[in-house]
C-alpha cells in the first residue's frame, strides 16, 4: 500500500484553498494534518468528505489533548486524519474531490478542497515495456515468440497458431 502525507494550513479563519491535483497509484493511505491551521479562533468541529461516499466528523475537545509545547490546544489540530483510497475496477484513472472544512466558534469556515487522481497500477504498467528476444518456428507452423519485459526481466511465451 502507498502513502501521502498532506499538511494543510491556513492564517484565517475564513479561508478557501484548493490544492493542485495530487496524484496517487492504486491503494493509497492519505493521511492529513491540521497542524498549520490558525488556531486565533476555536475551531468546533471538522468535516472531511474523502470524495468517494465517505464522510468523517469530529468535535473538538480541548480537555482531551492538550500540546502546551507547541501552543496547540485543540484536538482537532492536533489529530491526524486517515482514508484509505483504492483504485477503480472499471478505468486505469479516477478522479475524486475531497473536502475539508474546519468549523470556528465565530461562524467561519476554513475550507480546504483536495482533487486527486487515482491511477490503477495495472499489468501493463507494472512490466513496463516488452522486448521479442527469440522466435522459434515449429514445424506444425505454429510460432512461439519469447518476450522479456523491461521491469523484472519476467520471459514470456507466446504461441502463434
Amino acid at each position: 500500500m502507498n502513502t501521502k502525507f498532506l499538511s494543510l494550513s491556513s492564517l484565517n479563519t475564513n479561508q478557501t484553498t484548493t490544492f493542485p491535483i495530487i496524484g496517487v497509484v492504486d491503494n493509497t493511505l492519505l493521511t492529513i494534518s491540521l497542524s498549520g491551521v490558525t488556531e486565533r479562533i476555536f475551531p468546533t468541529h471538522l468535516i472531511i468528505q474523502w470524495g468517494d461516499g465517505v464522510e468523517d466528523f469530529f468535535e473538538n475537545d480541548i480537555l482531551q489533548n492538550q500540546n502546551i509545547s507547541s501552543n496547540i490546544f485543540s484536538s482537532l489540530l492536533i489529530d491526524k486524519y486517515t482514508h484509505e483510497y483504492f483504485p477503480s475496477t472499471v478505468s486505469t484513472n479516477q478522479t475524486l474531490t475531497a473536502t475539508v472544512s474546519l468549523y470556528y466558534t465565530n461562524s467561519n469556515i476554513s475550507t480546504f478542497t483536495l482533487p486527486l487522481s487515482i491511477t490503477n497500477y495495472d499489468y501493463a504498467t507494472s512490466v513496463g515495456d516488452v522486448r521479442l528476444v527469440n522466435t522459434d518456428y515449429l514445424q506444425s507452423g505454429d510460432k512461439i515468440h519469447q518476450l522479456v519485459t523491461d521491469e523484472g526481466g519476467y520471459l514470456i511465451e507466446l504461441l502463434v497458431k
